[in-house]
């Protein structure tokens, strides 16, 4: 087990459990508060690898990876460089739903690659209206985000979604996965609609957020609503261009 692996089994175990862990060294009265505090994580640690066991996704597709839940994220980063996509491409090309929902569930991954290491998010939003797509009102749309989401990470790739919480409102712009979309690194294969139906290109300029510090989106992509401030007033500048693009019948679409 490497430090790594083992605070990240620590990070999932319950404040209680250690302090519970503990407590027959606190009544033996063994001298010495570094035997007390190593004897209480080794029997968390065991402790957590019994109750979660790892809490792994099972995969049946793909090859050479695996995916596991985890509340434990380095703290690193990463830059992202985009290539410049205009608006009709952004509607047209790299999204196939699109619609307004609250963020519901949010669960950080980590994703080894033959040994390599990722760490994404998934996020659940039910939705509330649809402006393109087959999704239906009051379903919930399980998505994979690019990146993590935490506090501790700083990364240029999730500008946006990188705000996500639970409780928040905003309109999404995802791809859906086919059977054959796959992402590849290191010499695996990650079939990727084993995680979830739905991502992002990116972590930027695919969703609009209404947040506590106001409306966040890439305002430079959406040239055209860089002055909103409401998710209204993105609400009517996203109907717009669904008409402009694909006419009326946006929302009856089907993903291809």
């Amino acid at each position: 087990m490497t430090q790594e692996d083992f605070f990240e089994i620590l990070a999932e175990v319950d404040e209680q459990y250690i302090v519970e862990a503990e407590e027959p060294v606190k009544k033996k009265r063994l001298s010495g508060k570094r035997i007390m505090f190593a004897v209480g994580l080794a029997a968390a640690a065991c402790l957590c690898l019994f109750l979660f066991g790892g809490r792994e996704i099972e995969l049946s597709r793909s090859k050479g990876v695996r995916v596991s839940y985890t509340r434990f994220l380095p703290g690193i980063g990463s830059e992202a460089c985009l290539v410049y996509l205009t608006e009709e491409e952004l509607f047209t090309e790299w999204s196939d739903a699109v619609f307004k929902g609250t963020v519901t569930k949010i669960d950080n991954i980590k994703l080894s690659f033959n040994g390599s290491t990722d760490y994404r998010a998934l996020a659940e939003v039910q939705v509330e209206k649809v402006y393109r797509g087959t999704c239906e009102e009051g379903e919930t749309i399980r998505m994979l985000l690019p990146g993590a989401v935490s506090g501790n990470i700083h990364s240029s790739i999730m500008d946006t979604l990188g705000e996500l919480k639970v409780g928040m409102t905003g309109i999404f712009m995802p791809m859906a996965y086919g059977i054959d979309s796959v992402y590849q690194s290191n010499g695996a294969t990650l079939y990727l609609g084993e995680l979830a139906p739905y991502g992002f290109g990116d972590g930027i300029r695919f969703a609009f957020l209404k947040t506590e510090e106001g409306l966040v989106f890439s305002r430079d992509a959406y040239v055209g609503a860089k002055d909103a401030s409401t998710l209204e007033e993105i609400e009517v500048y996203v109907e717009q261009m669904l008409e402009l693009y694909f006419g009326e019948d946006a929302a009856d679409s089907a993903q291809e």
